[in-house]
């Protein structure tokens, strides 16, 4: 299943005290030539994740400003909480090593806004990223960033948890499991999460990351995190996203296609998504339109790695391996795949190919 992505959550300590904070600046839209520039450039210092290039894209004090406009807390605790708050940890959270990607769509209009649209894609899932930009005098910035799995731009995540740690504690222990989520301590952070307070567990973003933890640990303890997360919140924008998830654990795929159609149409089209329809149509026992829809994501977007594997294991599945040599050659020769008689060989989706008299003339003649 393709999973949406990790969410980012801040944990700091708070005090309130002090004069309502202003609000900053509205931000100067780039033109359409301008967004497209930074979209790319954005995406490629993502992944592989460059925290030093990001920290001069992203403008981390206009964020925390915004989290806190309206709020009552004195300059000195802002002033804490951005040298608490480390670029790497907010900027390459979401962002899971090997094998992850980030990829520039296209420039959206929203609220009047010319706004970026990048998909970031990695082993534990995939997310969406639109960037609220600011045109300044000497370059462009990010403003805000809407992340499709949080359903809000990180000002709006990072204000509701500042709000919700200083009512209710608990920001030693979430900075121990984000620590222990980075690290792959998948169970050890959702232990020391069942101790937080009650009344923050029960705030959205604290709900979004029991359902991201218990989505990488294990599917059996997610389905019901999932169904608390959709009564308390039915309406939130980040199912939009995550309700193909929870559609799939339930096994409700026609739904669940049905969400994958919406998502797509919110984003401007994505090749990705047509792996999530194949994941549905096969379990549906609809293989040819899994075929289709492979076969669609992997002819729109030929660098789209994972695109090309399954289409490889479907079409070993189907014995077609004059068609599978074809695509094990464009992932040994334009995406730098492994591939060996032994690491095919190896796997149970592609172990069928490598005796075939398709596969020995294409080795032999390398």
């Amino acid at each position: 299943m393709r999973s949406p992505a990790r969410i980012v959550m801040l944990a700091v300590v708070l005090v309130f005290v002090g004069c309502k904070r202003k609000a900053p600046p509205r931000p100067t839209p780039p033109t359409l030539e301008e967004a497209e520039a930074f979209g790319k450039q954005y995406a490629s210092a993502k992944v592989p994740c460059d925290v030093s290039k990001l920290d001069k894209l992203v403008d981390l004090d206009l964020i925390l400003a915004r989290a806190v406009e309206g709020t009552t807390m004195s300059s000195d605790f802002v002033r804490g909480v951005r040298r608490g708050m480390k670029p790497d940890d907010i900027l390459c959270a979401d962002v899971f090593g090997p094998g992850s990607s980030a990829v520039y769509l296209r420039t959206q209009t929203i609220d009047g806004t010319l706004r970026p649209l990048i998909r970031l894609v990695g082993d534990e899932g995939y997310t969406y990223e639109r960037l609220e930009l600011d045109r300044r005098a000497d370059k462009i910035v990010v403003a805000d960033i809407y992340n499709f799995a949080n359903g809000a731009q990180h000002s709006g995540v990072f204000g509701n948890m500042l709000k919700a740690l200083a009512d209710q504690g608990g920001a030693t222990e979430l900075t121990q499991i984000t620590r222990l989520r980075l690290d792959g301590k998948l169970t050890e952070a959702l232990a020391l999460f069942q101790t937080l307070p009650a009344k923050l567990r029960a705030t959205k973003e604290m709900m979004l990351l029991e359902v991201q933890l218990a989505l990488t640990l294990d599917n059996t303890i997610a389905m019901p995190v999932f169904e608390r997360f959709v009564k308390a919140f039915p309406d939130d924008p980040s199912l939009l996203i995550n309700n193909i998830d929870r559609l799939g654990l339930a096994k409700e795929y026609e739904q669940q296609l049905a969400a994958i159609d919406k998502l797509d149409r919110a984003v401007g089209g994505d090749p990705y998504l047509e792996l999530a329809r194949a994941d549905a149509y096969e379990a549906l026992g609809r293989s040819d339109k899994a075929f289709a829809a492979v076969t669609r994501a992997a002819t729109t977007e030929p660098l789209l790695v994972q695109a090309q594997w399954l289409l490889l294991s479907l079409q070993i599945k189907l014995g077609q391996f004059r068609e599978a040599v074809v695509t094990t050659a464009h992932l040994k020769d334009k995406l730098a795949a492994d591939i060996t008689r032994e690491t095919l060989g190896g796997d149970d989706r592609f172990k069928a190919l490598v005796d075939t008299p398709e596969f020995i003339a294409w080795e032999s003649a390398k």
